[in-house]
Parts: C-alpha cells; sequence; structure tokens
C-alpha cells in the first residue's frame, strides 16, 4: 500500500490501495471468527506485526500489508469501546516509541547535528511541496484553530496548572539540546527575530493583529495564568536577560535606528503615532517628540509653584501638544517621553 499524501499518489497507487482496503474488509470477518484471541493478544501489548506473524494472518491475505489492515479492521470489531481501543492506541505508541529509542532505530540513532540537521530538511520540504499544515491557507489555519479550542482538543483541553509545567519544561529542553531556534547562531537568531517580526507586521498577524484592547486583556490573561515570562521568578526573569544581553540577540542585536524603526513600526501597528519622525509641526518643523522636548524646556510650561516648582507640568504639556497634533497624549506618557529623551541625551 501506498504511503505517498493523496495529492502525490498517481492513479495505480489509488487502484492498489483501494484493492488492498477491499481484501482487507473481506478478510476482517474470517478473522473475527476464527482467531478472536488476536483481541487479548493485542490488549497484552503484541504489535500488529506480531500477531500477523504468531497466528500466521499473512497466509490468508495477499500480502502481510494488507493482513495487517484486515487485523485493524477486526480489532474495530472484537474490541468495540472506543475509548479501550485508543487508550489501547497510545499504549501500543509509547511502547513502540520506548523500542525505538532503545534501539537506537531512526531519530533516535542520530546525533544532535544530525537530528537538527534532519528537522531543517524535512521543515524545508513540507513548507517547498505546501504539504500538511502548509497546505493550509491563513483562513483554513484560523479555522482549524477555533475548532481545537471549542472541541477542547490538544493544549486546548489543559487547565493552567497542566499547560505551566509543560511550557517551562519544554522551553527549557530545546535550549539545553541546541533544538529549533536554540540550535542557530547569535547572529542567526537575531536574523530570523528580525525577519520574523517584519513579516508578521506586514501580514497582520500575531500581536500585530489585535488592538491595544486585546493587547492589553491577554497581557493580563498570560499574569493571572502565570504563563510565559509570567511564569518566571525574579532570578529566572534576571538570568533570562542578562542571558540575551551577553550573547547581544533580540533588541540588544540591534543598532539604535534598528531599535528606533521598530518601535515605530509597533506603535504604527496598533493604531499610535511615533512620537518622533512622523507628524510635524508646520510652523517649527518639529515632530512631535521635538515639539515635546521644546515645550519641556519652556518656563511657561513649568511648574509655578509647589514642591514641583520649576519641573516640566506634563498635563499642561499634553493638552498643548493635543491641541497641535491631535493624538491624545496622555500626561503619564509625556513624563515618560521627557524622561526617556534627556536620560539618552546624558548618556
Amino acid at each position: 500500500m501506498s504511503c505517498e499524501p493523496a495529492s502525490k499518489r498517481t492513479h495505480d497507487d489509488n487502484v492498489r490501495l483501494a484493492t488492498a482496503i477491499h481484501h482487507a474488509r473481506r478478510l476482517a470477518p474470517t478473522i473475527v471468527g476464527e482467531h478472536a484471541q488476536v483481541a487479548d493478544a493485542y490488549r497484552q501489548g503484541d504489535t500488529h506485526g506480531q500477531i500477523v506473524e504468531d497466528f500466521e494472518l499473512d497466509q490468508l491475505a495477499l500480502t502481510s500489508g494488507v493482513a495487517r489492515l484486515a487485523l485493524q479492521y477486526a480489532l474495530e470489531d472484537l474490541i468495540p469501546d472506543h475509548d479501550e481501543r485508543t487508550k489501547l492506541g497510545k499504549a501500543h505508541m509509547r511502547d513502540a516509541s520506548l523500542r525505538n529509542v532503545a534501539a537506537g532505530i531512526g531519530i533516535n540513532g542520530m546525533s544532535e547535528e544530525e537530528r537538527q540537521a534532519a528537522g531543517a530538511k524535512g521543515g524545508a520540504k513540507v513548507v517547498e511541496e505546501g504539504l500538511g499544515i502548509h497546505s493550509l491557507s491563513r483562513e483554513d489555519l484560523q479555522e482549524v484553530g477555533r475548532k481545537c479550542a471549542k472541541l477542547g482538543l490538544g493544549i486546548h483541553g489543559m487547565n493552567d496548572e497542566e499547560l505551566r509545567p509543560g511550557r517551562s519544561k519544554g522551553g527549557q529542553t530545546t535550549r539545553d539540546e541546541g533544538l529549533g531556534i536554540h540550535g542557530f547562531s547569535d547572529e542567526r537568531q537575531s536574523q530570523v527575530a528580525q525577519q520574523g517580526g517584519l513579516k508578521a507586521h506586514e501580514l497582520g498577524v500575531g500581536a500585530h493583529a489585535l488592538t491595544t484592547e486585546q493587547l492589553s486583556a491577554a497581557g493580563k490573561r498570560s499574569h493571572e495564568m502565570g504563563v510565559g515570562a509570567h511564569g518566571f521568578t525574579v532570578e529566572q526573569r534576571k538570568e533570562v536577560g542578562d542571558d540575551t544581553v551577553r550573547r547581544k540577540v533580540g533588541i540588544h542585536a540591534q543598532t539604535d535606528e534598528e531599535r528606533k524603526e521598530a518601535g515605530r513600526l509597533r506603535a504604527l501597528s496598533i493604531g499610535r503615532i511615533p512620537w518622533e519622525g512622523y507628524v510635524v509641526e508646520i510652523k517649527t518643523g518639529l515632530d512631535e517628540g521635538d515639539y515635546c522636548m521644546k515645550l519641556a524646556g519652556d518656563p511657561e510650561f513649568h511648574f509655578q509653584a509647589g514642591s514641583s516648582a520649576g519641573r516640566p507640568n506634563s498635563s499642561k504639556i499634553a493638552r498643548a501638544l493635543n491641541e497641535i497634533f491631535n493624538q491624545d497624549r496622555k500626561p503619564v506618557a509625556v513624563r515618560n517621553y521627557i524622561y526617556r529623551r534627556r536620560k539618552k541625551e546624558r548618556a
């Protein structure tokens, strides 16, 4: 029987497959009637291949492959409880995986470098040929995600307590073993991250497809669930931060100009207008950021009395900026921007 994807099978492949299924279905009742003990053997952990050999089922079929398929159909009748068959099937897959690990078969016999190379090659192949998930449109993927969430499949069937250790363990394992992006050099990681971010912004996917309110709600949910960075201790967050600085990856691999551009794109993607280089006041030719600093240095826009006397009045500056640039800047945003600009100028 052909193992080719349906889109790759020829007419002859389809004929052979249909013939095999036909013979297997005709043979299944014979197995049920004459070899009902196969169900007990399957429950005890015998594989399809072992059962076919022990009960000499291949002598009843055209090929051993047809015999195994007929056995599968027979087991559906001999073990009618779907949940029991599912449980047994998972146990068989787990046992097969353990045997492969012990025998060093397939990926289990590869070195770390060979696994990474095979993964990259396989990933490139399925992308190139548009197989599996890569054959789906963005709308199809969204629909699949919604259905999985509705049915509680995969991670959607797990509660917060079950998800949290899996995320932490999975991320730590891939990092320790140098898998996925952790198998790239620092320079390659930075390049992939930048390319991915720009592509996501261009397509309006991921965080770039969310409104400010949706992003805020997502952040609050992550905090409540203790996932992502919120699942780390203070020491773990500090360790990750120090590591990214040391290796100069992510934002730490960017120049001042690249960080500025990333910030501008981020602001635009959520409907905000950047402070710098976007809107210009006609009379002075200053953008909003420079105009804000101009007002911050004007005594007319300082507090006139009290403990803050002589300091920029962010509320008054915000009102003036909003009248000119119409951006609805909040006093706290003005105060933070003035602080960042002055800190940068002092550096």
